[in-house]
């Protein structure tokens, strides 16, 4: 399949027709929807007392489920869909780079109408990296990470603002998302899909779910990142655990075997990493982190991306964290179970005090990007300052919103590798 590599980079997304043919379209709905059948009496026990029956299905405005925890013999192929030449060979087109699954889920219609939802960006800049350092490395090394919408019935609730993954929010747009992140920003595009069709984009670009009706929608929602690329993705790791790959057919489970092995020999190497700087190694830690981030621009995205770890290797590697469950863990990251297990895997192969001197190691970093963040928000406030934020809700001048969690954009000015290699010594 041809696919425009250079007008997905100027715009940010991609509309493939076709991606699931006829037959296949009425096969994987049925899968979808079986899997969706045991996802929802999984929600029913689980609902609280003052819930409705249904739980999670019917309060969400857009019930979302991963298909990997319901998986059976009727259900592995919306999993194994992930792995459809086409979806893989668009990907690696575009990414330069094998692409590996890293989320695979269902997005489905409400059971009754929630109205608006609100614009954003699927990151937060605090927890992950400055807008301006995810649109550079994207621009000089290609998406690290892409996202697919394929949808199972015609639909139109997808918007995106084109070219927006290569910059930061015009003033024009952070001033209607501060007053109102519900209604259509200047320049967006309406994404209307006919069955079977699919968008695959960056999640770093402005986009909207628009109105949440209870009208029938199912999107097949898969997440790639790259490996062997040119940078290092800014969401590394799978939402997944390894115990569905047995019941997937042999050739999947093998595909899934091998991802598997991907993501840990990358951990690896984050620990390397980390045990070289530890050593004040200054040639193995630049060595493995070029290893990490092949391409020379962006690499001081990549070690923002890595002092995430810093912080929850420094909170898991504690005595007593170790004594924590996994819910446990989770809660003392504020991450969710996967995440918190995954980095719990790699705390724990560092002692209390090394997680502590980590930390030390990256504190120079850490006091760099908080000035530079709260001097970013500072501006906003006093350049938006006419606007009157509603009676007793302060959240968006607070810029943690899913909205505004991205207007801190700047990448630190004076603070590189060299400076970081540096701070290890004060």
């Amino acid at each position: 399949m041809h696919i425009d590599r250079d007008l997905f980079m100027e715009q940010g997304f991609l509309i493939i027709e076709n991606i699931v043919s006829r037959d296949q379209l009425v096969q994987l709905r049925f899968h979808c929807e079986t899997a969706l059948q045991a996802q929802q009496l999984i929600w029913a026990k689980e609902a609280g007392p003052d819930a409705p029956p249904g739980g999670y299905w019917e309060e969400a405005d857009h019930p979302t489920m991963s298909i990997d925890r319901v998986v059976d013999r009727q259900t592995a192929p919306a999993i194994e869909f992930c792995l459809n030449e086409t979806l893989l060979s668009v990907c690696q087109e575009l990414m330069q780079a094998e692409p590996v699954p890293r989320v695979m889920q269902m997005m489905c219609s409400p059971t009754v109408d929630h109205g608006y939802t609100d614009w954003h960006r699927d990151f937060d800049s605090e927890k992950v990296a400055p807008l301006e350092g995810l649109a550079m490395d994207t621009q000089a090394n290609g998406p690290g990470e892409l996202q697919w919408n394929i949808t199972l019935y015609d639909d139109d609730v997808l918007w995106v603002v084109p070219g927006s993954h290569l910059r930061a929010d015009t003033d024009e747009e952070k001033r209607q998302i501060l007053q109102d992140p519900r209604v259509p920003l200047p320049g967006a595009r309406q994404v209307k899909l006919k069955a079977g069709a699919g968008v695959v984009y960056t999640n770093i670009i402005l986009h909207w779910g628009s109105i949440y009706k209870a009208r029938l929608r199912r999107i097949v929602h898969y997440v790639y990142r790259s490996f062997g690329g040119q940078l290092f993705p800014h969401y590394q790791f799978p939402a997944f655990q390894p115990d569905f790959f047995d019941k997937l057919a042999p050739s999947a489970a093998a595909a899934f075997e091998k991802y598997w092995r991907l993501f840990t020999e990358e951990r690896d190497d984050i620990e390397r990493l980390m045990r070289a700087i530890l050593a004040r190694d200054e040639p193995i830690f630049r060595e493995v982190l070029a290893k990490l981030h092949p391409g020379r621009d962006g690499r001081m995205v990549a070690l923002i991306l890595l002092s995430k770890w810093v912080r929850h290797i420094t909170t898991l590697s504690g005595v007593d964290a170790r004594r924590l469950s996994v819910t446990e863990w989770a809660d003392a990251a504020g991450v969710d179970r996967i995440e918190a297990r995954t980095y719990a895997e790699v705390a724990h192969r560092f002692t209390a005090q090394e997680g502590q001197e980590l930390g030390r190691r990256f504190k120079g970093l850490e006091e760099q990007l908080t000035t530079d963040r709260e001097a970013s928000w500072a501006r906003l406030r006093e350049r938006f300052k006419d606007l009157e934020p509603k009676p007793a809700d302060f959240a968006s001048f607070e810029f943690r919103t899913r909205s505004t969690r991205h207007l801190y954009s700047e990448m630190p000015v004076n603070f590189g590798l060299d400076e970081f290699v540096a701070s290890w010594n004060r």
